[in-house]
């Protein structure tokens, strides 16, 4: 799983987000100051940029829903 977050503390984030003791170290997780990964991929509709997503093993999307 691949989680973009516009920001720009990365530690700091990930230090908060480490706070829960349900979330563990397993995902990639990139700060993206600039706004660059939307910039880039004009072509992934807002909608699901603005949900959250499930996808399987296939990489099909299973499940869309706010986040």
């Amino acid at each position: 799983m691949l989680f973009v977050i516009q920001g720009n503390k990365y530690e700091e984030f990930m230090n908060e987000v480490f706070n829960y003791e349900y979330v563990d170290s397993r995902y990639y997780t990139v700060m993206d100051p600039e706004g660059k990964f939307l910039e880039s991929n004009k072509d992934i509709p807002r909608w699901i940029i603005e949900s959250s997503v499930l996808i399987d093993s296939e990489n099909k999307i299973k499940m869309v829903g706010a986040p």
